[in-house]
């Protein structure tokens, strides 16, 4: 017998799958009118689509599935747009199972108004009770080819069950985005810094790749109380034109943005042979995917990659003076910089810095060599 008062799941169900039907699809007449007024008439003359006039800076999200508005629909606003768009496809479901199979999920950031910056970040962190892991936190900063999540998946796979794992996409690469003009390493560093209170989180041990590592140069510079020791991978401390010279004569190049933001899926396949000990065969549909994927926003990383490049009087290369433990964890056949970058990186450093290198692994060593790479990186992360 039904308690007074009680009303029937089937009943509620119902009531709720009629309130749903009355509030989404209600006033139909003014809804109809409305779709009828929304198609601009005169075959195409009428519309404003030709030479849109827009001063504000646009960030298109879509997923890349779309079945109404598809890519092509996308790339052509982008492109009618101009320079003051930039367009991001949300996809990957793999990765996204991959990620919720090893407890993190992705989060947005807001770490100012107009400033963005995409993480993934473990489920537990962003329980409505903030509940922050027990695990050591550990930030996974990004080189400049790929995002966070195509970068460091090998690791994040392997250390998560271990550690409290944070990767970022940093500012233009992946879901992140701002429309303050700064683009220096200082920006990067100071938008991680408070994505990282924003989340909870005071100190931790940062692994940098490439362009990443010098991020985390910059991030323990102006954080030193946040950063407790450094990993850093395929990198030097800073970029300066002496440095920056001699790396692009080495891999045959005049410049940055020709080499890793290439034009074409030639130029892709150029970069990553480059970037490896023994590039793997790859069917050619992967170097279309990774072209199409990996190289937006290319205004703003043109613009990163310029403002990279310091003078050498300028550099504080000449005198680092960091507190934190630091491990160079490289390949030894890394093409862009070499051993001898490296090597001169750890004399710099000091009595705190300790090197270790991987045979057979080139720039990318963390893809090449993953088993190899994540066991030198727990053993250090572990004893810190």
């Amino acid at each position: 017998m039904k308690a007074a008062g009680m009303t029937s799941p089937l009943r509620t169900q119902s009531a709720s799958i009629y309130w749903y039907s009355k509030t989404m699809f209600g006033n139909r007449k003014e809804k109809v009118e409305l779709l009828e007024a929304f198609v601009v008439s005169g075959k195409d003359k009428d519309a404003t689509v030709k030479t849109p006039n827009y001063s504000q800076r646009i960030y298109i999200l879509c997923r890349d599935d779309d079945k109404i508005f598809n890519k092509t629909f996308c790339d052509d606003m982008k492109k009618k747009l101009g320079e003051n768009a930039t367009v991001h496809y949300i996809n990957d479901p793999i990765i996204h199972g991959l990620m919720k199979g090893v407890g993190m999920t992705s989060q947005l950031v807001e770490i100012e108004p107009g400033t963005t910056m995409h993480f993934w970040v473990p489920t537990e962190s962003i329980h409505p009770n903030n509940k922050l892991s027990n695990k050591p936190p550990v930030l996974f900063v990004h080189g400049f080819v790929a995002n966070g999540i195509m970068t460091w998946l090998f690791q994040i796979l392997s250390l998560s069950s271990d550690f409290a794992v944070y990767v970022p996409d940093l500012l233009f690469f992946g879901d992140s985005i701002t429309t303050r003009p700064e683009r220096s390493t200082s920006i990067q560093a100071e938008c991680l810094a408070k994505g990282m209170m924003k989340l909870g989180v005071e100190k931790f041990s940062v692994v940098g790749l490439s362009y990443g590592g010098m991020v985390g140069f910059k991030l323990a510079q102006m954080y030193p109380h946040m950063v407790e020791s450094m990993v850093m991978s395929s990198t030097i401390i800073e970029m300066t034109e002496s440095i920056s010279n001699a790396s692009l004569k080495n891999i045959g190049f005049t410049n940055w943005p020709d080499f890793l933001l290439p034009k074409t899926v030639s130029g892709v396949k150029v970069l990553l042979s480059i970037g490896s000990h023994k590039l793997p065969w790859l069917p050619e549909f992967f170097y279309k995917d990774f072209h199409e994927a990996m190289f937006s926003n290319r205004k703003e990383k043109v613009e990163l990659l310029e403002a990279l490049v310091v003078n050498d009087k300028d550099a504080t290369i000449n005198a680092p003076n960091y507190s934190q433990r630091i491990y160079i964890l490289c390949g030894d056949d890394d093409k862009i910089f070499n051993t001898t970058f490296s090597d001169y990186m750890k004399e710099k450093l000091g009595k705190n810095t300790t090197i270790q290198y991987i045979k057979n692994a080139g720039h990318l060593v963390q893809l090449e060599r993953p088993c190899t790479y994540n066991h030198y990186l727990k053993k250090f992360l572990l004893s810190s």
